[in-house]
């Protein structure tokens, strides 16, 4: 049996009490600041209008969008927030291409309009079709038109290069 004794000496005089440091409280994780924000369902709060996929049409992979070659699919969603709202009769979901040209793909509103409208856009390049984007660099975004061309939701851009 092996014995281990450990001598403490000071030079006060004093009442010494010789204790262990106490336990370190276990560190707490750092929420990362996207962890913090909670989704707000969409349509809530009022409207709103996401691009959620680009896919390949053909395979239906998903695609990088610094060079697009072949006709794609673009999946929206759209809201057009809480309310009973009656749209014009020009009511609309817009895909819009801004850059090197100028496109646009549109899908009107019936009526009553839903409250959530998920679409998907079919893209042609000029490759497959004379009214599809020609090569260059482009800005797409979704855009939902209630009434007299007033954008009541649009999405953030996307860049997307079209070869």
């Amino acid at each position: 049996m092996i014995a281990l004794f450990v001598l403490a000496a000071c030079e006060r005089e004093r009442p010494h009490v010789f204790q262990q440091p106490p336990p370190r409280a276990a560190a707490q994780p750092v929420p990362s600041p996207t962890a913090a924000l909670a989704d707000v369902p969409l349509g809530s709060l009022g409207a709103d209008a996401r691009i959620t996929s680009v896919s390949a049409t053909a395979t239906g992979t998903p695609l990088p969008l610094s060079g697009v070659a072949e006709p794609f699919d673009v999946m929206i969603v759209v809201a057009r927030g809480p309310g009973d709202w009656t749209p014009g009769a020009d009511a609309r979901i817009e895909l819009l291409f801004t850059g090197t040209h100028r496109a646009s793909f549109v899908r009107p509103l019936e009526r009553p309009t839903p409250t959530i409208i998920a679409h998907v856009f079919k893209v042609p390049t000029v490759r497959e079709s004379a009214e599809g984007l020609r090569p260059g660099n482009y800005r797409m975004q979704v855009r939902l038109i209630m009434r007299d061309s007033i954008v009541w939701a649009e999405s953030a851009p996307l860049l997307v290069t079209i070869r």
